[in-house]
């Protein structure tokens, strides 16, 4: 019976009763349990090269951890971030030493680690292959949202439809935009965006835009200096992909204009071609207009070079013979400048 009570730490003595835990034992147990812990640490086996498809590395990833006794340590290490991984497609290497010593040993001071397997670890970001003929609905679908010319009059390619890169598995969104003129000709550039996350990805692409429309032309010869009417004018199909300007495509904005040089037979009228109607021309007599309070008088003038309503030109008195400068107000009508003597 005596012995059973010494097992469990208890001695009964006449009259009372002591009980004795055993406290050292337990102590010294507790010691030596750390003790052991302290004198396995932790050992990191780093990996010589992993695939990830993350955008952060984790420990875990490049290194297996153990004679750890705490699990929750080990998990805990485990999801130890490392540092951001490579573009999609792209490596980078880790150095396993600079690791420990500059990411684990601040973050885990009572920690032990050594460290085995490679000196450098290199981490490769998984990628999928994208290239833009995947996206051509959404790039055809913003350019006929955007461009002005009839649908029957324009075409649409892509020269650079197979160009490829690499991006992040999983889903993304995208961008179309890039275009700076309702009415496009020719070679043009828009930006693809591809959006996963924070990560954005910016990719040029390259169209072609071939515009074939309706535009005025001359129906026969047209004199310098005449002044266009409708029997002038025809409209003709013609392609102005390569035009440095768009010529009109509307009879109406010619007709009553001059034109600047002789045009021939089928001559695509563009603004160069024709000007307006001068108000006043070269040797017209006009009235140099000056009011003062309630008093208005005109002085007739010669003009000696024709001009529109807004210009400046020079005319001559026909009474003193001196050169003025004036602004053509209208048909016949100029002022000189205030204060001038006329």
């Amino acid at each position: 019976m005596l012995n059973n009570y010494m097992k469990y730490g208890v001695i009964r003595e006449t009259g009372s009763v002591v009980l004795k835990l055993n406290v050292t034992y337990i102590i010294l147990m507790m010691f030596a349990s750390t003790a052991l812990f302290s004198a396995q640490g932790i050992q990191l086996h780093f990996k010589d090269s992993v695939l990830i498809n993350s955008k952060v590395v984790y420990l875990g990833e490049i290194a297996e951890i153990g004679n750890a006794a705490d699990n929750h340590l080990i998990q805990v290490l485990e999801k130890t971030e490392i540092g951001n991984a490579a573009p999609a497609g792209f490596s980078r290497f880790f150095n396993a030493d600079d690791i420990i010593h500059f990411i684990l040993k601040p973050r885990f001071k009572d920690a032990q680690f050594t460290q085995a397997g490679a000196k450098r670890v290199k981490v490769r970001t998984d990628s999928d292959i994208k290239n833009i003929s995947n996206y051509e609905k959404q790039i055809f679908e913003y350019l006929q949202d955007n461009i002005a010319w009839n649908t029957e009059d324009y075409s649409i390619s892509i020269e650079n439809n197979q160009a490829q890169w690499h991006t992040y598995p999983g889903a993304s969104t995208i961008e179309v935009k890039g275009l700076n003129t309702p009415c496009p000709r020719g070679n043009i550039q828009l930006k693809l965006v591809v959006n996963q996350g924070d990560k954005q990805q910016v990719i040029a692409v390259m169209c072609r835009i071939k515009v074939e429309t309706p535009v005025v032309t001359a129906r026969n010869t047209i004199a310098r200096d005449k002044i266009i009417t409708d029997d002038d004018l025809e409209l003709s199909r013609v392609d102005i992909t390569g035009f440095r300007s768009v010529p009109f495509t509307d009879k109406s904005l010619i007709k009553g204009k001059m034109a600047t040089r002789t045009l021939t037979p089928g001559t695509i009228i563009q603004e160069y071609c024709v000007k307006n109607v001068p108000e006043v021309c070269k040797g017209d007599v006009v009235f140099m207009v000056i009011k003062k309070g309630p008093i208005r008088v005109s002085v007739p003038a010669r003009a000696r070079e024709q001009g529109i309503k807004g210009e400046r030109i020079w005319v001559e008195n026909l009474d003193t013979h001196k050169l003025i400068r004036v602004k053509i107000e209208g048909k016949g009508i100029v002022h000189p400048n205030e204060g001038e003597s006329i």
